[in-house]
Parts: C-alpha cells; sequence; structure tokens
C-alpha cells in the first residue's frame, strides 16, 4: 500500500483547523470602554472580576464583581482555577494590572475576556455606580466566581 504524503498532510491539516476553533468559536480578548462594559455586566453568561487590592476594593466595586486580588499569592494558581470557556470581564483600577492578567488568560487558553479600558476609575468618571464590599473579609476573599452565586452588596454612588 502506497501513502500519499500530500493527502496525509491535508487530512492532518483539516484535523489541526478543525480542533482550533473548538465549540467556543474563535477567542475573543478586547478591551472596551465603560458603556459596552456596563452592557457587558448584564449578561448572566459573563462573570466579573475585580483584581484590585482589598484596600482598593474596601472603596467600593462594580456590582456582582468576584475578587482576585492580582498583588496576593496565588493568583495565578486561582486564575487557572477559572473555567477557560466562560466570559471574564475584568478590572482594575486603571488598567495596567488588568492588561497583564489578560495576558496571562490568553497564555492560559482562556477563550473570552473582555477588561475595562482605564479600570474602575474610567466607571467611576462617567458616573456608574460601585457597591460597598460586605465585609473586609468578602473583599479579601477569592469567591467562586459562578453567575448564579452573586454576592449581595449594598449600592452607593460615586465619591465626586
Amino acid at each position: 500500500m502506497q501513502h500519499h504524503p500530500r493527502l496525509i498532510a491535508v487530512v492532518v491539516l483539516l484535523g489541526l483547523l478543525a480542533s482550533c476553533g473548538g465549540p467556543q468559536g474563535p477567542a475573543s480578548f478586547v478591551r472596551v470602554g465603560p458603556g459596552e462594559f456596563a452592557a457587558a455586566t448584564a449578561s448572566a453568561e459573563a462573570v466579573l472580576v475585580d483584581i484590585r487590592t482589598s484596600e482598593e476594593v474596601a472603596t467600593g466595586l462594580i456590582a456582582g464583581a468576584v475578587v482576585i486580588d492580582f498583588y496576593a499569592d496565588g493568583f495565578e494558581s486561582k486564575i487557572k482555577e477559572l473555567d477557560r470557556g466562560t466570559h471574564y470581564l475584568i478590572y482594575c483600577n486603571s488598567s495596567s494590572r488588568s492588561a497583564s492578567a489578560v495576558r496571562l488568560m490568553k497564555d492560559l487558553g482562556f477563550q473570552k475576556v473582555t477588561e475595562l479600558d482605564g479600570g474602575i476609575q474610567s466607571w467611576l468618571a462617567v458616573g456608574f455606580p460601585t457597591v460597598a464590599p460586605l465585609s473586609e473579609a468578602s473583599a479579601q476573599r477569592f469567591s467562586d466566581p459562578s453567575p448564579s452565586q452573586p454576592r449581595p452588596a449594598e449600592s452607593r454612588r460615586p465619591r465626586r
């Protein structure tokens, strides 16, 4: 039996192409302004992640956010625990840490990550509200970022 190198190459290439997109489709990593980010937070499919420190979070966070402190020991391992196929909305104070976190998530094979351009500072600049964390302990803990288990919090308007 004679093998046809071109046929084998085409079959292998087609197999690789078919597996790249997977059921999720192509990966998406975007940076958006506060308006688009706010609209995306309304999605029950997306998980909102605040990567600021507990001190920063104590000043207020976007309603529904789970906290994973970028500077805490184990940040990368906590990110690795997350489902790669879930859509994540990620923000920090001004976009520096979130840009690094998005690069990490891309390298780890996450499929869809949306970053808030300008961080929470841009959110507050347009007058969008934040909420108070339940307690200092809740601002420090990593919680299950399941959209079906939102963390309740009190609403408050940003300080001017």
